[in-house]
């Protein structure tokens, strides 16, 4: 949530902005990390608190893969559906130790609103030592529309310092509005849109699916505390990623910027090295924040976890 961002929270949203899931056995290892980066600290599990949400309906069939397009010469291709089952967890870095995880699960397919949409949950936090300065306990399911990777529903069930939440945002495309419950405080909010958004987990799995190449531009709405921002990812070059055992392996380098308005974001900036393929597999991040100094991300491990 933009309003409640500290050091640990502004990695979590940049990582979002470039994160994405791994087929099984790419790169035919489960633990990737740069060399540079610090060994691994254990981060002891978190259960997952039961929904405070009605159920959504009962799971569908993934909806029938999308005949391959001819690109121009130099473009990476996106994907054209989700892997439902992956698990993604990252390491963000701070001063040599482990500020905290998060972990991205696509679990289901679900229908929301008439349409066939992933359920994604996110779980992020932070280690035992920065529970000391800020504890975090963040948990978002996002609803992202199967065929045009939009976002149709986003929960918020989280603990942050002395403040908690638990929000839910419905997105109506008929009317362009949001709206928003606050189920603590039984507040609602009705909010304009100017047409399809993405939220803070959403807007990852959509940049997974744009067809890029160096150069380019690409642009999206994301809603986040009933305001809307204006977010691009720009394509800054090519890149050589070594990785053990691996080789280099072909990277685009990436830089997400947010504004609302003419105001730009600027509590944090960063470049991400994602894969140059049509996975866009996000392996490292630098991030420099004006309170906190460089913040490494890394994708220290992946599954493919049961959701039956």
């Amino acid at each position: 949530m933009l309003k409640t961002l500290n050091l640990v929270a502004i990695g979590f949203l940049i990582l979002a902005l470039t994160g994405c899931s791994l087929p099984p056995g790419y790169y035919g290892k489960k633990e990737i990390a740069k060399q540079s980066i610090v060994s691994e600290v254990p981060v002891a599990p978190v259960p997952t608190p039961a929904p405070t949400l009605e159920p959504a309906s009962a799971p569908v069939q993934a909806p029938l893969a999308v005949v391959e397009e001819k690109l121009p010469e130099g473009v990476s291709p996106g994907l054209k559906k989700l892997p439902v089952g992956e698990q993604l967890t990252f390491s963000i870095r701070w001063m040599g130790l482990e500020a905290g995880r998060t972990t991205s699960t696509i679990k289901e397919i679900v229908k929301i609103n008439g349409r066939d949409c992933y359920h994604i949950e996110a779980f992020s936090r932070t280690t035992s030592i920065l529970d000391l300065l800020f504890r975090i306990r963040d948990y978002h399911d996002s609803y992202v529309d199967c065929e045009n990777f939009y976002s149709h529903r986003f929960i918020i069930r989280a603990s942050e310092g002395d403040h908690t939440y638990d929000e839910i945002n419905d997105f109506d495309y008929d009317k362009n509005k949001a709206y928003y419950l606050n189920k603590k405080k039984n507040e609602h909010k009705v909010t304009d849109i100017p047409g399809k958004v993405q939220d803070i987990v959403s807007v990852s799995y959509w940049f997974r699916t744009q067809n890029v190449k160096v150069g380019d531009t690409v642009a999206a709405v994301l809603h986040s505390d009933e305001k809307n921002y204006d977010v691009t990812i720009k394509v800054l070059k090519k890149d050589n990623f070594r990785m053990g055992g691996q080789g280099r392996v072909p990277m685009m380098v990436i830089e997400p910027k947010a504004r609302r308005g003419k105001k730009l974001y600027k509590k944090g900036r960063a470049k991400i090295w994602v894969t140059d393929d049509d996975v866009r597999l996000p392996l490292f991040a630098e991030l420099h924040v004006i309170i906190a100094g460089a913040l490494n991300i890394v994708l220290v491990s992946h599954e493919t976890v049961n959701v039956a």
